[in-house]
């Protein structure tokens, strides 16, 4: 997945909270630590772009498939392990606690909290020394640093116990490999046991075209969800924030009459001609008869629909006339 990581990351975080007793602020505040904490395994991939832009200078060609080749041995390593994803939420609550006592005036909780990330750290970049080049350790080296930076903002902007960042990291992070396994190979989720999660990406039809539409809905569904979770903790309407223009995703079918037919060799024809018709969201923030963020959430959901009637009617369109 590829945004999907972090709204199915917030909506559990918000659902996880309100199952726990917490109020609508609060559980909206532990969703975005979780959001934003799924976004950390994959700072990895700026290591693995490097890796696969230098591949390219040899044998290896332009294409998706290149890419994931390149960045395999580099991306979804260690950042996307249970172990790696414990070790880095500690990491950032032990900034946020050290950001917090050291305000406080505390000498001794901000020196402990520095100790256990600084204890945590070595760990995970001791770890990635053993498994992998010098490469794994600056993949997790910038997921720290990420962390970091994260747990800064976090201690500044909220007022989060421990307990509840805690939480809402782990979540977020330990949740992300899991979303990894529709495209290129699984990671290796429970390392260092030898207990294989999945040998394989899940497919969801033998047609490649099929499969990747598949993909992509699972991406769609946990959009919708995330986006859902923000409407039960701010009371909003997800049904009145639809404008009409979202039926304009019903004319997807005839874009890609002119476009070869997408498969996971070549997402970027679906991926591509899909983007566009979100922008159609936009069109609603012309209109001034709602506040602001009404208007960018109405923005949000419809691009959201329009999107995804477009794939619907892609899918449907592709069995009846598309399909070889």
């Amino acid at each position: 997945m590829f945004v999907g990581h972090e709204f199915a990351a917030f909506a559990i975080g918000v659902v996880v909270a309100r199952r726990l007793g917490a109020n609508d602020a609060t559980a909206l505040a532990i969703g975005v630590v979780a959001g934003a904490s799924a976004i950390l395994p994959d700072l990895d991939l700026l290591v693995a772009a490097v890796a696969y832009a230098d591949s390219l200078g040899g044998p290896a060609t332009a294409s998706w498939d290149g890419l994931w080749s390149a960045s395999t041995a580099i991306h979804r390593g260690l950042s996307h392990t249970l172990v790696g994803g414990v070790g880095v939420a500690v990491v950032l609550t032990a900034v946020v606690h050290a950001r917090r006592t050291a305000g406080a005036g505390s000498k001794t909780g901000s020196l402990g909290a520095i100790g256990i990330g600084l204890v945590a750290t070595v760990g995970l970049v001791s770890v990635a020394r053993v498994v992998g080049a010098a490469s794994e350790m600056l993949a997790i080296g910038l997921v720290l640093l990420g962390a970091t930076v994260l747990g800064l903002v976090v201690a500044g902007r909220t007022s989060l116990g421990v307990r509840a960042i805690l939480g809402g990291a782990l979540v977020g992070l330990l949740t992300h490999p899991f979303g990894d396994v529709f495209m290129a190979t699984p990671p290796a989720v429970f390392y260092p046991f030898e207990v294989t999660f999945l040998a394989d990406s899940v497919r969801f039809a033998a047609d490649p075209t099929m499969n990747l539409v598949g993909i992509a809905f699972v991406e769609l569904v946990t959009v919708w969800a995330g986006v859902a979770a923000f409407a039960s903790v701010t009371s909003v309407s997800l049904r009145r924030a639809v404008d009409p223009l979202a039926a304009l995703g019903l004319a997807y079918p005839l874009v890609m009459v002119f476009v070869p037919r997408p498969t996971m060799v070549d997402a970027h024809w679906l991926g591509f001609t899909l983007a566009p018709f979100g922008i159609v969201g936009t069109l609603t923030l012309l209109g001034r008869h709602h506040r602001r963020r009404d208007r960018l959430l109405r923005a949000l959901v419809t691009g959201l629909a329009t999107v995804t009637l477009a794939a619907g009617s892609y899918s449907f369109a592709y069995l009846l006339f598309f399909r070889p």
